[in-house]
């Protein structure tokens, strides 16, 4: 993209805007957990950022809640991410090639790596929530399950650093409108 003659005071704008957009993005991926957590009657007790994690606590484990519920609001995060990428696209092509087109851009793909990262069957993560959540439902809460969501989260993360890059990932799409 050629965007030679704007001016510095633009840039400072698309990079302040590109912040407030990101945060916004970790605040609608929280609330989406709030959300449903809230459908089903918990009240979220503490909200924050600690470190490179955001988070919305209820107070209690959710070992102890139904998994399908534990699911559902471990997935609600992740899909408000693919959620707000998905309305950004149209304004990707309304703008044309732009600075504000660029910015817009730059969100969508952030909110589809958010999305995506928080997949990971990582037991920080909500992926690993999701794991967890189906392992409760398909084998119980025996004591020796527990460990499966951190050996998986280990596997998974000796896979991440030794993959190649080049393969097919989802934000390319984006980075081919026009």
């Amino acid at each position: 993209m050629n965007l030679k003659g704007k001016s510095t005071r633009g840039y400072i704008i698309a990079g302040i805007f590109s912040v407030v957009l990101i945060i916004l993005s970790v605040l609608v991926h929280e609330t989406g957990h709030a959300v449903v957590a809230g459908s089903y009657g918990f009240k979220m007790t503490s909200a924050g950022i600690n470190g490179a994690f955001a988070y919305v606590s209820n107070g209690f484990s959710m070992n102890t809640i139904e998994p399908y519920k534990e699911f559902l609001i471990a997935l609600a995060g992740p899909a408000s991410n693919f959620l707000l990428a998905l309305l950004g696209v149209p304004f990707i092509y309304l703008l044309g090639r732009s600075l504000p087109e660029s910015t817009i851009r730059y969100f969508t793909i952030v909110n589809i790596r958010l999305g995506r990262i928080n997949l990971w069957p990582v037991a920080l993560l909500d992926g690993g929530r999701i794991l967890n959540s189906i392992i409760r439902y398909t084998a119980g809460t025996a004591n020796w399950t527990s460990y499966i969501p951190y050996l998986v989260s280990v596997i998974f993360i000796i896979y991440i650093f030794s993959k190649k890059r080049g393969h097919f990932e989802l934000e390319h799409l984006i980075e081919k409108i026009p």
